[in-house]
């Protein structure tokens, strides 16, 4: 009985020994020395050596998880978003002649009206992971934003300046110009990237560290642009031809769905102490398809108050 508990006294101490050999093999290892900054505090630069371009991310036995949370304040702008011509010609007034709303088609020191973009907040939130590979790192990142554009103009009766609609398909009762005295636009932009990304981050000098990266990006691009025409070509017409008044929408849509390469780097310029700045680029080229739809209504302003889609 004693040799029996003697042997398996041995054979405990002999595991125990060998999984304390075990963990001390797998002990976290920097890639490099830490090479202390000169303001005492736990900084660490590149070595000296910087011939084999050690990694700057730390190397373990079983990897690191990186988890990314940013905020940005952008504003979107866009070709191709003319809704109005505001064209310094008197306005022919609710009950004009034919010749009248000719005279629309001189254009006299005319603008294109586009809608006033607006600033708005976005987000970025990625999930990476640090290799046991010479310090490469692979990780996902999802970028979404969400913009906006409002703009409402008015012409009276007796300015001496008209709106000259661009995007109806209306035929009204008289006169071959589109001309509103009220036009409302609303532009929605929603934006959904998400970039799988490969990289290694090392570093080129002691206080410069480089990372280039190649992947892929996703792209998810909604838009949704409305327009609400009033007054002018959609007035109340009782003279030779008759014409109830109308309120014009026109809603367009354009949703782009694409997948594409990716590929850029980033720089972190350090200057001790904890100080640096940072130079980031990226560059990549999407295929995808767009999907269109315009959709166009008229709502009577009087008794039935029906809708009819152009």
């Amino acid at each position: 009985m004693h040799k029996s508990l003697l042997t398996l006294s041995i054979l405990g101490v002999a595991n125990i020994a060998s999984a304390a050999r075990g963990q001390d093999n797998c002990e976290p290892a920097p890639p490099a020395n830490c090479y202390a900054d000169d303001c005492r505090h736990c900084y660490c630069l590149g070595p000296e050596n910087i011939i084999a371009n050690a990694p700057v991310r730390p190397h373990t036995c079983d990897g690191d998880w990186v988890i990314s949370v940013a905020g940005f304040y952008w504003n979107a702008h866009q070709d191709g978003m003319e809704y109005a011509i505001d064209d310094h010609v008197k306005n022919p007034g609710l009950s004009p002649g034919a010749s009248s709303i000719q005279q629309l088609n001189n254009i006299i020191d005319a603008d294109y009206e586009t809608p006033n973009f607006k600033w708005d907040f976005g987000f970025k939130m990625g999930l990476g992971y640090n290799t046991t590979c010479d310090g490469w790192d692979f990780g996902v990142l999802w970028t979404w934003y969400r913009g906006r554009a409002n703009d409402h103009i008015e012409a009276e009766a007796d300015d001496n300046h008209t709106f000259i609609a661009l995007w109806s398909a209306f035929a009204p009762a008289q006169g071959s110009v589109l001309y509103a005295t009220d036009i409302e636009t609303h532009w929605k932009l929603q934006l959904n990237l998400v970039d799988l990304e490969l990289g290694r981050e090392y570093w080129t000098s002691k206080y410069l560290s480089f990372r280039p990266f190649v992947g892929l990006r996703v792209a998810f691009i909604e838009q949704d642009f409305e327009i609400q025409h009033k007054g002018g070509s959609w007035s109340r017409r009782s003279t030779s031809i008759n014409q109830d008044p109308f309120n014009n929408e026109v809603d367009l849509d354009n949703d782009f769905k694409g997948v594409g390469v990716r590929a850029g780097f980033d720089t972190v310029w350090n200057f001790g102490c904890g100080w640096g700045l940072y130079g980031n680029f990226a560059t990549s080229i999407v295929y995808g398809r767009f999907n269109l739809d315009h959709d166009e209504e008229n709502r009577r302003a009087i008794s039935p108050y029906d809708k009819t889609k152009i």
